[in-house]
């Protein structure tokens, strides 16, 4: 199980390395992980998205990020997440 990603965590991009880490920019924002937007599949920040997601948990019918997760750059979210908030799948 990993942290739940959300809107504020970081991007990193190992395909761009001449790209600065960035924040996630989007998220939904009716679902609150830890007060922020929680992040799913397909969000990212402009730069980067992320493309793997949970199997087994949705958030508004999109697979809930985790930390770990990969980006479209094969770069990964870097969190912190919420180390509270556990997804597994």
């Amino acid at each position: 199980m990993k942290p739940a990603a959300r809107m504020g965590d970081m991007l990193m991009h190992i395909l761009l390395p001449t790209q600065p880490i960035k924040p996630i920019n989007t998220g939904i924002a009716t679902v609150l992980i830890g007060g922020k937007p929680g992040a799913c599949r397909g969000h990212g920040n402009g730069i980067d998205i992320i493309v793997q997601g949970s199997s087994t948990v949705f958030i508004n019918g999109l697979p809930a990020a985790r930390v770990g997760d990969m980006t479209g750059t094969g770069g990964i979210v870097m969190g912190p997440g919420a180390v509270n908030v556990l997804i597994g799948g």
